[in-house]
């Protein structure tokens, strides 16, 4: 096993770990936007909320997954 694929595994975990941690709303912006590559504007037609409103939302996601980061990974 090389390192790039060792660091990849961590970073995995990492995502998962947060994931799992993160409210449901959360995961479905974060799921929705990073992973499906879906643009602001359909994720907010499919939360049935505004554009404003979903980046106020994934704002306050972001922040709440640096926390659990800082918190669990604190030893890194």
């Amino acid at each position: 096993m090389n390192a790039g694929t060792s660091d990849w595994t961590g970073d995995r975990e990492m995502v998962v770990y947060v994931l799992q941690r993160l409210s449901e709303n959360c995961r479905e912006i974060f799921i929705s936007l990073f992973l499906h590559d879906r643009s602001y504007e359909q994720v907010a037609q499919e939360l049935n909320t505004t554009y404003g409103a979903l980046r106020t939302q994934l704002s306050r996601c972001r922040e709440a997954s640096r926390l659990i980061r800082k918190k669990a990974f604190s030893f890194c």
